[in-house]
């Protein structure tokens, strides 16, 4: 697949993980009966070692799809914000060194056009061995 406009392409293995590892979610985000597309890859190649899979957030419009946001394992939240169901994130966002870091959720909200992330909260505990 190759997207010349955008510089977008994917070779043939690529499109294999695509084929086999591609999620779809649907969340009615605002409340309109159309839900809003959650796209993930869930394959190490595209995450990492750990769950970070990136999430793309996308909502129907009369001109197309209009990506809405993009970050690692999103979760839908029962809040609301300007007519839109907040969103969060418990990916690292900060950096422990010698320490256990305990992110705590990032909520993103919806402006009007698009979401946006409020500050993340990173705790540092000392690591300690258990004898």
């Amino acid at each position: 697949m190759n997207d010349n406009k955008n510089g977008f392409k994917l070779s043939g293995s690529d499109l294999k993980i695509l084929h086999k590892h591609l999620n779809l979610e649907l969340h009615d985000l605002n409340g309109d009966g159309i839900s809003e597309y959650f796209l993930y890859i869930q394959h190490s190649d595209w995450c990492g070692a750990g769950s970070n899979c990136t999430y793309w957030v996308y909502q129907k419009t009369a001109k197309g799809y209009v990506l809405l946001i993009e970050h690692s394992v999103l979760r839908v939240k029962e809040t609301v914000t300007n007519g839109y169901r907040d969103l969060s994130s418990e990916t690292p966002e900060g950096f422990c060194e010698l320490y256990v870091q305990r992110v705590l959720a990032t909520p993103y909200k919806f402006d009007g056009k698009k979401y946006v992330a409020e500050k993340t909260r990173v705790e540092c505990h000392p690591y300690t061995l258990k004898k």
